[in-house]
């Protein structure tokens, strides 16, 4: 399973990117919105763990201009 992992605080970020990759996914990071675009245009992902505060455009803005480019991004009720 790939996962595209977005958030901005770097701790964090190792954390949970080391702990996927322990449990043998394969993860792609980046700690901005812009940069998680770019990624969803080259990439394919099972699942994108999104931040909604993030730099340069924040979490929902990135989900609805993906959703509004095309790709079937759900997001989970909680």
């Amino acid at each position: 399973m790939r996962i595209l992992l977005v958030e901005d605080e770097t701790a964090l970020q190792e954390a949970l990117q080391d702990t996927l990759t322990a449990s043998g996914y394969t993860v792609d990071c980046c700690d901005n919105g812009t940069d998680a675009l770019d990624l969803l245009c080259v990439g394919s992902y099972d699942l994108v763990l999104l931040d909604r505060m993030l730099p340069s455009l924040d979490g929902l803005s990135v989900l609805r201009q993906a959703r509004g480019a095309g790709y079937c991004l759900e997001v989970p009720v909680c």
